[in-house]
């Protein structure tokens, strides 16, 4: 499968569908089953690094400091979401809200029509992973610190950890938190607290 002119920077699979995303600022939905390009999802203007879907939208972040909203089976685009002031490396969505974290240090919470309803300050540097479940959202960056949320109430809830290590990648589960660092060697962290 190939249309994307640029380095591929990320990817989700649901069934037979994939969504991409790459440095050429475009998203392609793809049907994995006959490696066919759906949609090329075109509006961002800079890398796009992150993204979320499901049967009934597309949610990117990109370095262009937007978040777009698109609809999965017709590639239209909804919303365009403004706010940040720099680029944006991480979302995840459930059924009411999106959150989104960025170089510009903040966690935006929105609604999915496009309102912003919290701006969570409590990093210093990028805000490189983040993880929704339910109400509750965890982000992690730069600065080796874990923040949990009231994503709903935009309310701090607890700063659970001085991770070791620059957070990278994290995961997390009604029990457990993993986190990956990008130094070398590579570092994965559970941490049981819930």
């Amino acid at each position: 499968m190939r249309a994307h002119t640029d380095e591929v920077k990320c990817i989700q699979i649901i069934g037979s569908l994939a969504v991409s995303g790459s440095w050429d600022a475009t998203l392609r939905v793809w049907d994995i089953r006959t490696g066919i390009c759906r949609h090329t999802l075109v509006g961002h203007t800079e890398a796009v690094y992150c993204c979320q879907f499901d049967e009934e939208r597309v949610v990117s972040g990109s370095a262009d400091a937007s978040i777009c909203i698109w609809d999965t089976m017709s590639g239209e685009m909804k919303h365009t979401l403004t706010g940040h002031q720099a680029e944006i490396y991480c979302l995840q969505y459930n059924l009411d809200l999106i959150a989104s974290g960025s170089a510009d240090s903040t966690v935006r919470v929105w609604n999915h029509q496009g309102l912003c309803l919290h701006v969570l300050l409590q990093h210093i540097g990028i805000v490189r992973c983040l993880q929704l479940n339910r109400s509750r959202l965890i982000t992690g960056g730069d600065r080796k610190k874990i923040v949990v949320w009231d994503a709903e109430h935009g309310k701090l809830c607890n700063v659970v950890h001085r991770h070791p290590t620059l957070l990278h990648l994290m995961w997390a589960d009604d029990m457990r938190l993993v986190t990956a660092s990008p130094d070398a060697p590579g570092t994965l962290t559970v941490l049981s607290f819930w």
